[in-house]
């Protein structure tokens, strides 16, 4: 693009020379045999110069990996050191300026838990948890659950966790704020037995729908009255079945029983 057309943006730099923006163009360009390059001088503050490099790479960072993460926590760092009002319980009188992660959440357009997530995962996040992340090994929301560990419980859960639901992640993590890690290992065998039982009714309520579906679509004479009870059970098993995946709560008949449900329905 640079050969075709030239530096359409020009390069940012301070008054010492020092690029702030535009690093990249400027080794292109070089790389090239350009010579001289127009630039823009960033006459303002350490923190102000800091802040505009922070952004120019923010904005070509993909939203939630890594990177972005980190630059977020730095961002937040330097908003504060410039805003130190914006400080969560700093005392001082109000500006009415917003805090970091209302501020930023409203520019990207994202909502503030997700920029306080992200900057809790830069924080927290063990080396080995990043390496993991970065080979996309392991998705963001079971990230946001490992975080809520120590450094060393998370590097030794972390092989344990491979291929397990974010809900399998989160009871394995409880389990080793309860007690340790070596606990939370010793349990995951037992909670995969659990999750296996449910995906093994869940399967079956698949039948189910099928089956029912099969019954509605061929029109098998029956009392209407009958066929609706019938549906209405049906679609009301499945809906607390769905609450067991999501709560890895064993399926036993206490609970059926509780909720109006007998085996046969």
């Amino acid at each position: 693009s640079i050969q075709l057309l030239g530096i359409i943006e020009p390069i940012v730099i301070n008054e010492r020379n020092e690029i702030i923006s535009g690093r990249r163009r400027y080794y292109a360009a070089k790389q090239l045999g350009f010579t001289t390059l127009d630039v823009v001088y960033f006459e303002k503050s350490a923190i102000d110069q800091q802040l505009a490099s922070l952004d120019a790479n923010l904005m070509v960072m993909p939203l939630g990996d890594v990177d972005h993460d980190q630059a977020l926590s730095a961002r937040k760092k330097l908003y504060e050191t410039k805003y130190p009002e914006t400080k969560q319980n700093a005392r001082g009188p109000d500006t009415g300026r917003k805090g970091f992660a209302r501020d930023t959440a409203s520019k990207l357009g994202i909502a503030s838990r997700s920029v306080e997530r992200a900057i809790v995962r830069a924080e927290k996040a063990s080396p080995m948890v990043n390496m993991a992340r970065r080979e996309g090994k392991l998705p963001q929301t079971v990230v946001n659950e490992l975080v809520r560990l120590p450094t060393s419980y998370q590097d030794k859960i972390l092989p344990a966790i491979k291929g397990k639901s974010t809900a399998q992640v989160r009871s394995i993590v409880t389990l080793a704020l309860a007690k340790d890690a070596e606990y939370a290992l010793s349990k995951v065998s037992k909670l995969e037995t659990k999750s296996s039982s449910i995906e093994l009714v869940s399967k079956g309520m698949d039948r189910l729908g099928t089956v029912l579906d099969s019954v509605v679509r061929k029109r098998v004479k029956c009392n209407p009255s009958e066929a609706m009870f019938l549906l209405k059970k049906a679609d009301a098993l499945i809906n607390l079945l769905e609450k067991f995946m999501e709560l890895n709560t064993p399926i036993h008949k206490p609970i059926l029983r509780k909720q109006g449900l007998s085996a046969a329905s």
